[in-house]
């Protein structure tokens, strides 16, 4: 029969006239991969275009027995067990009919099967068509759609959660090494990576010659480079040299459109196709990520102008509660100078005495005004092992005169030998130095103080205990908030306590009854 001019078609040498005029019309007009059979399974006729789908030669396909055709398609199976028992039970039922999606590996294809009997003049069953169409480039271009959507519906108030989740999500679906990197002169750092490889995701950084991200660098636009090795230029950097040979990269961009990094992904599938689609859903992506590594950059900023507005702040309120505290350094300075006043009159004929009477009084002096200007003045955090006592008995000192003129009654009980714990010791006596002045202030016509230290649960506990009127039950919600003090200052005095107390690694607790007393409870975690 002559074949001229249309596509290549075989059919088994001892078929029927009248069966080879109908296969071969219908296979003629339908463009898609085609085999027909007897109802036992043995292939009649097939198509170059089922031959180029499985890889085979359909000239074998027609010569050969069911187990052999199987055999030669075997590679091709994504799951040939299932494709098995599939065939079974499609053989088993004549009339049936079926439609499905068949997945392919060695390179992964996705095939549109469908299979229907092929009857004879009386309807019955003779036979069965297969038909198989290629929509890998449909499902990726579905798969790309589906990203895109999912990820314009990302929100979330840190951008580094976003930018994160895209590019997890470029690694789940190319199943790749997908990056987020940010140009630093010759390094490339990595802000987000993802990766099936663990070596991969342990990565921080990479140089900028090492990586084909240079490319996309040195020419300003998107690349996709389907197979390093088949150019000279790509096929010598590091990555290539280790098999890594398909990369698709675009860039990340700042505010004024300068280019900042790139957002990436490479592996080993130069096998598996990409298509403009990938390259435009990465530049898709890489616009959405320029936006939030800006929206990073500026958020950083307000973090930053904000630490320093804060810390002013809370260093103005130090400054009060040292005013506040002015009264009572006035009644120290007051007895020290008058026990200076006495011992002078009083030591006349005996000058060597008198003078060391006068240096212990100085030293009182220099203690009272160290451990004022220690309280008041900034200095830069230094965490360290600490002595929760040492910063009790620094801060009682500090504030026995203030307890006297408020006439506080005060009780200590300080369990010796406790625990260090990691800690700045001037934030410490900070936190107590607040804990305390607050405790005061809610005793306004004098009370007690009570104040304890105890080492409980793995913990180094300080309980600050008065016996004011206590807190209502809606100032307790707002208790810790900045700018919401009850008497004078900033109201920044337990808001500071709950920040120091965060720092560590503990919690600060409230126990309080109205008409009794408040009690504050510190739990640091120890050494």
């Amino acid at each position: 029969m002559d074949c001229v001019d249309h596509p290549k078609i075989v059919l088994r040498p001892w078929i029927s006239q009248e069966a080879e005029h109908l296969l071969m019309a219908v296979l003629r007009s339908i463009d898609l991969g085609i085999l027909v059979t007897d109802l036992s399974h043995t292939t009649l006729a097939c198509n170059e275009a089922f031959g180029r789908i499985f890889g085979i030669k359909i000239e074998d396909a027609v010569q050969q027995n069911p187990d052999e055709v199987r055999a030669m398609v075997h590679d091709r199976l994504l799951d040939p067990d299932s494709w098995y028992t599939n065939l079974e039970q499609v053989y088993a039922d004549p009339h049936g009919t079926q439609s499905d999606l068949l997945e392919l590996r060695n390179p992964p294809q996705t095939l549109a099967r469908a299979t229907m009997p092929v009857r004879d003049g009386q309807g019955m069953p003779i036979g069965r068509l297969w038909l198989f169409d290629d929509v890998t480039a449909q499902k990726r271009s579905d798969r790309v759609l589906g990203v895109l959507h999912e990820i314009s519906l990302l929100s979330d108030p840190d951008p580094a959660q976003v930018y994160t989740a895209i590019v997890e999500r470029i690694s789940a679906l190319y199943n790749t090494s997908a990056f987020l990197s940010i140009q630093s002169g010759e390094i490339m750092e990595f802000a987000a990576v993802a990766s099936p490889i663990p070596e991969v995701r342990a990565m921080a950084s990479n140089r900028l010659v090492d990586t084909y991200c240079q490319f996309c660098v040195e020419q300003d636009e998107p690349i996709l480079i389907q197979n390093a090795l088949h150019h000279a230029r790509y096929g010598a950097i590091f990555p290539a040299l280790h098999g890594f040979t398909r990369y698709c990269g675009a860039p990340i961009r700042d505010s004024n459109g300068i280019m900042v990094g790139t957002l990436c992904f490479l592996d080993q599938h130069s096998d598996e196709p990409l298509s403009s689609d990938d390259l435009n859903m990465m530049q898709v992506l890489a616009m959405r990520i320029s936006s939030e590594v800006e929206r990073e950059t500026h958020l950083r900023l307000l973090q930053r102008d904000l630490a320093t507005a804060q810390s002013q702040v809370i260093q103005s309120e130090k400054l009060a509660v040292a005013g506040t505290l002015s009264a009572t350094i006035a009644h120290d300075i007051r007895n020290i100078v008058s026990a200076a006043r006495l011992d002078l009159e009083m030591g006349l004929d005996r000058p060597e005495e008198t003078l060391h009477q006068l240096q212990t009084h100085l030293d009182r002096f220099s203690v009272l005004a160290h451990r004022l200007l220690s309280y008041a003045r900034p200095l830069e955090v230094s965490t360290q092992p600490t002595s929760v006592g040492d910063s009790l008995k620094r801060v009682v000192h500090l504030l026995e005169g203030h307890f006297k003129v408020a006439d506080i009654k005060t009780e200590f009980d300080f369990q010796e030998q406790m625990p260090l714990v990691i800690a700045d010791a001037a934030r410490l006596d900070h936190l107590f130095v607040n804990l305390m002045m607050n405790s005061v202030q809610a005793m306004p016509h004098g009370g007690v103080l009570s104040v304890s230290s105890a080492q409980k649960n793995g913990c180094v506990e300080v309980a600050v205990q008065d016996s004011g009127l206590g807190i209502e039950r809606d100032q307790l919600d707002q208790l810790f908030q900045p700018f919401k003090a009850t008497g004078g200052g900033f109201g920044l005095g337990l808001y500071s306590c709950k920040q120091i107390v965060h720092e560590i690694g503990g919690q600060i607790l409230i126990e309080t009854n109205i008409g009794h007393g408040t009690t504050f409870r510190i739990q640091i975690p120890h050494l």
